[in-house]
């Protein structure tokens, strides 16, 4: 399976192309319900966000899809799962010094098997209280790029804002939006 495309973002500039790179991966689910988007909503910070995190050692990039999507919505997603798009963001290391960080966040369609279960969020989670919430494309576009140019703004932003741009021009999903 084959994501649609690969885009890459650069968090900044601020780097020695000699310096080491740190590599990460990770799976961020696409669930769509009611032409809703089910997202991550920061109580604290007012972005969203779509479920998902890093793939651990030893698992495959839907187990951790299929874990991260349960510990940060609640959901239990099924088939069909589609692959759908790859970003990779590329920066200096905001927490190693002369270090490159470079992550590849493969973003998968997948479809809401059960729905309810707890949250299991890590402490950084539990802070900006993140919550499960079901929203429109343009909503969740609108909230994200009014904070993008704040000082404290998500290093995230960028990545989010550029997949919930390109669902809002797929017309091949079911998806409530006024533009097309």
């Amino acid at each position: 399976m084959k994501p649609r495309s690969m885009h890459t973002l650069y968090r900044n500039r601020d780097y020695d192309r000699s310096w080491p790179m740190i590599h990460r991966d990770a799976c961020r689910g696409i669930l769509i319900q009611d032409g809703l988007l089910a997202m991550i909503h920061s109580e604290v910070d007012g972005d969203y966000k779509f479920p998902g995190g890093g793939v651990e050692a030893e698992e495959s990039m839907l187990e951790a899809l299929s874990r991260e999507v349960l510990e940060e919505s609640g959901i239990r997603i099924g088939d069909p799962i589609e692959p759908y798009v790859v970003v990779e963001e590329i920066g200096g290391s905001r927490y190693e010094s002369q270090t490159i960080y470079r992550m590849h966040s493969h973003y998968y369609l997948a479809a809401i098997y059960q729905k309810g279960f707890q949250q299991n969020l890590d402490d950084y989670e539990e802070v900006a209280q993140y919550r499960l919430t079901f929203v429109s494309v343009e909503e969740a576009l609108s909230h994200n790029r009014a904070l993008l140019n704040r000082v404290d703004a998500m290093p995230w932003l960028p990545r989010e804002i550029y997949v919930l741009e390109m669902l809002l021009q797929d017309a091949s999903l079911p998806l409530n939006t006024n533009i097309r």
